[in-house]
């Protein structure tokens, strides 16, 4: 089934139109790796579900490596 899907979905995506990306100018190292993403800290509800994220993901990495045991 997943086949079958995989190849409907890659014929259809020859039916989707042609979108270039559109030129920006000189291309830069820093966009080019994403540093343009740390503005986003600067905004106070993004930041403070950056740091809750960070330490939900934190501590369930270790209650998943001792469960296991329970």
């Amino acid at each position: 089934m997943a086949a079958i899907a995989s190849v409907a979905l890659g014929l259809i995506s020859f039916l989707l139109p042609e979108t270039p990306p559109k030129a920006k100018g000189k291309a830069q190292l820093s966009s080019a790796l994403g540093a343009d993403a740390f503005v986003l800290f600067k905004d106070k509800p993004y930041l403070i579900f950056f740091i809750a994220a960070l330490l939900v993901c934190v501590s369930a990495r270790f209650l998943l490596w001792m469960g296991n045991v329970f």
